[in-house]
C-alpha cells in the first residue's frame, strides 16, 4: 500500500465516520502489510465503545469495503439485541 492509499483510505474512513457520529483511524503497518481499523462509538455519556480489527488487503477496493463493514459494526455496537 503506498502513502496515497493509505491517505485515501483515512479520509474516506473519517469521513463515513463522522456521517453516523463515531471516530475511525486507519493505521497501516509495512513490515507486515497489516491495517488497523478503529471505529470508537462514544455512548452518550457512558464508556465509548471502540472496535479494532487488523487485516491485509490485496487492493484498495477490498480495504474500503472493509471499512464500510467496521463502521457498519460501528454504528450498531451497544444497540440492544
Amino acid at each position: 500500500m503506498n502513502e496515497e492509499d493509505l491517505n485515501y483510505l483515512k479520509e474516506c474512513a473519517a469521513r463515513r465516520a463522522q456521517q453516523f457520529s463515531l471516530e475511525a483511524t486507519v493505521t497501516y503497518d509495512s513490515r507486515d502489510g497489516f491495517m488497523t481499523v478503529e471505529v470508537i462509538k462514544s455512548a452518550g455519556g457512558g464508556e465509548p465503545i471502540s472496535i479494532r480489527m487488523s487485516v491485509k488487503f490485496h487492493d484498495r477496493a477490498q480495504a474500503e469495503a472493509f471499512i464500510e463493514d467496521i463502521i457498519r459494526l460501528g454504528q450498531r455496537a451497544g444497540a440492544p439485541r
